[in-house]
């Protein structure tokens, strides 16, 4: 049975070429996850579509089909879309690209969704992007079933600002005690302010970055991430 699905809430997260006139979208919609959709004759120089599927636009767009690969059917503006630039360009770029690696087809994630639309909003007046992307990593883990125990480590123990951990995917955050050599921990001060959403102390926030990379790092693969490599060539 073909669905036919009408102004649904997305955002172009990905779009590659398909064809001579034709592109592939990956589009984050509101209740349906990711959706890879053809836009056919977007290319051919007299589609007024092409304008619109942009990434950071707010769209409600309509498809049809019954495969994994829809056909996107309709698209309209349904607000005006952020305006990223410079480093916090590539902090909207690196948001698509962890949205089209871990976020499933098909599968609704409307609080996430809700994350993403606010992420974009305080990326588009803010000069940094660090405490954003921090929030938005910790809120996607947590949507995606692999949220952090941040006030306890392994057998229950009650984090200590003044110890170090580090963290295994399989235990949590095994204490290292008062002192390490270790280059791959946080201290119980920097994982409390993560839970406590406080991004105000830059060392710590340099810490909270180093944990989400070695959450991630194991989900998202060993491909790497192109939104982070443009990011060390800009620097």
């Amino acid at each position: 049975m073909i669905k036919r699905i009408v102004l649904q809430p997305a955002y172009v997260i990905h779009r590659r070429a398909f064809g001579e006139t034709s592109a592939i979208i990956d589009f984050f919609t509101a209740d349906f996850g990711r959706v890879g959709a053809v836009a056919k004759g977007i290319n051919n120089g007299k589609s007024k579509r092409k304008a619109l599927l942009q990434p950071f636009a707010p769209l409600l767009i309509g498809w049809s089909g019954r495969s994994e690969l829809v056909t996107l059917t309709s698209v309209e503006a349904a607000a005006p879309a952020f305006y990223l630039q410079k480093q916090i360009l590539l902090s909207g770029l690196y948001l698509n690209e962890l949205i089209q690696r871990l976020v499933q087809q098909g599968e609704a994630y409307t609080v996430l969704y809700d994350y993403y639309c606010q992420a974009l909003q305080q990326l588009s007046s803010s000069d940094s992007a660090q405490p954003i992307l921090r929030l938005f990593e910790k809120r996607l883990l947590l949507e995606l079933g692999y949220g952090l125990q941040l006030e306890h480590a392994e057998k229950n123990q009650p984090i200590v600002d003044h110890l170090f951990y580090r963290y295994d995917n399989q235990r949590g955050f095994v204490c290292l005690g008062e002192q390490t050599t270790s280059q791959l921990c946080f201290s119980g001060a920097s994982l409390k302010a993560l839970f406590n959403d406080d991004f105000s102390e830059p060392n710590q926030l340099k810490e909270m970055k180093l944990l989400m990379r070695c959450v991630l790092t194991p989900l998202l693969g060993h491909r790497p991430l192109q939104s982070r490599q443009l990011f060390v060539r800009d620097h």
